[in-house]
């Protein structure tokens, strides 16, 4: 059964990240989101700028460029190309950027309560607008960017406007029929605590779950001498796999999304499959994630902050995960959903009819 594509109404979704600069943003609350990025530590946000566009010229000063941070100059060219293509000049703007795993930025505090006249109340500050690529779930006030991986990552992950048509093609390739019943997951296996059990659990269950290692990536201070040992030890010990193509996850009908450093960024090119998604939570997310369903994009299991989702989705990959992957084999009820983003781009997965 086929539903046909539908395009979201994006306006609810802009308008509560909007929420908490109705009154506008001042110049003080952008400096002080510089001095905050600039006191953070290179684990927490590798990579971060202040951008200014004046009068058709864009400006743009380092605050942290960490050795490891891939996705530098993906924003930057997102912005120059802006520049070009449109042919009304863009109007003058100043904001601060900070790439990380997770919203790096500080949560929202209450106001607190005098208990007499005489009590001096410690009054919230003004919301800090920082542009991230995800957010938290609850308490954050970041602005998260609809888009930030547009030259991709090294050679592994190509530019999004070029992964895409490859998974629509490898999707199309491979009838839902054909392709293998097992959940599929590839990726570093040491870099949370909630893919260290997935690992476990793949051992157990190889019939039911394709797990590849594919290896240690250095990020934040993790140097690069480390990241080689770790992977000289888990080479010699024969649990590393070779780095397939993307689109590899096309032939199976599960793919599993489970959170790593933080939350799982390759969750999009899952969708893009056309499979059913489990996707394990983690407290960040990106720009278009609150628009995705439970039970109708995508099957959600719970998962918290922290590396690899914390406790919560370490319980949720041990406990949870592989009765609803027998459940799914075992329930052929499948519709095909697509949403479409505003940069033309359509995410397709299988979810349960009803």
């Amino acid at each position: 059964m086929s539903k046909p594509t539908t395009q979201p109404d994006w306006r609810p979704l802009i308008d509560s990240y909007l929420a908490p600069y109705r009154d506008g943003i001042a110049t003080a609350q952008i400096d002080r989101a510089e001095q905050w990025a600039a006191s953070t530590s290179g684990y927490s946000s590798p990579g971060s700028w202040r951008a200014k566009l004046v009068n058709g010229t864009l400006w743009v000063k380092p605050i942290h460029l960490h050795f490891e941070w891939m996705e530098r100059a993906s924003v930057l060219r997102a912005l120059l190309l802006a520049l070009r293509s449109v042919a009304t000049p863009l109007p003058d703007l100043d904001f601060v950027y900070v790439s990380a795993d997770v919203d790096p930025t500080p949560r929202r505090r209450r106001r607190r309560r005098c208990l007499s006249r005489s009590a001096k109340c410690a009054l919230p500050t003004a919301p800090m607008p920082v542009m991230t690529n995800a957010r938290a779930r609850h308490g954050s006030e970041a602005l998260p960017l609809p888009e930030f991986s547009w030259l991709g990552q090294k050679s592994h992950t190509k530019p999004w406007c070029q992964l895409h048509p490859t998974l629509a093609r490898a999707a199309a390739a491979r009838p839902w029929q054909s392709r293998d019943v097992r959940g599929y997951f590839s990726g570093s296996l040491s870099t949370g605590v909630s893919r260290q059990e997935l690992r476990r659990l793949g051992s157990l269950n190889p019939s039911a779950i394709e797990v590849r290692d594919t290896g240690f990536e250095a990020s934040g201070e993790v140097s690069r001498q480390e990241r080689d040992r770790a992977n000289r030890t888990a080479q010699a010990a024969g649990l590393l796999s070779q780095t397939l193509n993307p689109a590899h996850a096309c032939s199976f009908r599960h793919l599993l999304s489970i959170p790593g450093f933080g939350y799982a960024s390759r969750l999009r090119q899952l969708l893009a499959c056309g499979s059913v998604v489990v996707h394990v939570e983690h407290d960040s997310e990106e720009f278009y994630s609150p628009l995705l369903l439970n039970g109708t994009h995508l099957l959600r299991l719970p998962g918290g902050g922290g590396t690899g989702g914390g406790r919560l989705a370490t319980q949720s990959v041990k406990e949870r995960l592989l009765p609803m992957l027998r459940q799914l084999r075992a329930d052929q009820r499948l519709t095909r959903v697509c949403i479409c983003m505003r940069t033309h781009v359509c995410i397709c997965m299988r979810t349960r009819g009803s």
